[in-house]
């Protein structure tokens, strides 16, 4: 009989409890003009997984009940518009190039057993699935996010586990 991966004992331990923004921090240039011609504008996106994980005990307010233990992966989700267009392969932005940035910390919970703290491992490897949790919020927020800026609406692709930074063409929106 094989023993269960890091990912299969994490899969099988743990159980969603809740995915909520954590924390915001958008910026658009002071001089852009929604009302201008706008050419197509480049985007960079991406993800990421905070590896610091965060553990709390929580008591329900049913005081018969035990004690309940949450485990909290932190997701980063970002976007850059930028004014002209660059390589593919430079995923980091030029500061002087950017002319939007989204950027979301999203908490993803999960309800777990209090022996579960003590396999690194399995923590380390379930963020891959916090970070598939998080995605719809994330496109999401992007959405209503550039809507709300004025820019024009980006779709974020779907979540493949292999994704790292990538660069998407946006056509100027009609008025």
């Amino acid at each position: 009989m094989t023993m269960p991966s890091a990912g299969e004992k994490a899969v099988s331990a743990l159980e969603i409890d809740d995915v909520f923004l954590l924390r915001c921090d958008n910026f658009l240039d002071r001089l852009f003009n929604q009302t201008a011609p706008m050419p197509a504008i480049n985007c960079i996106n991406r993800l990421e997984i905070d590896q610091s994980v965060v553990w709390q005990t929580r008591q329900p307010l049913d005081k018969n009940s035990n004690q309940i233990h949450i485990l909290r992966y932190l997701v980063i989700g970002e976007v850059f518009f930028l004014r002209e267009s660059q390589p593919e392969e430079e995923t980091e932005p030029r500061e002087s190039n950017i002319l939007a940035k989204i950027s979301h910390t999203f908490a993803v919970d999960y309800v777990s057993p209090a022996a579960f703290l003590d396999d690194k491992d399995a923590i380390a490897s379930f963020g891959k699935n916090a970070a598939f949790h998080a995605w719809p919020y994330w496109r999401e927020a992007v959405h209503q996010c550039t809507a709300r800026m004025r820019l024009p609406r980006v779709t974020i692709p779907m979540f493949k586990p292999t994704m790292q930074a990538s660069v998407q063409h946006v056509e100027p929106r009609k008025m």
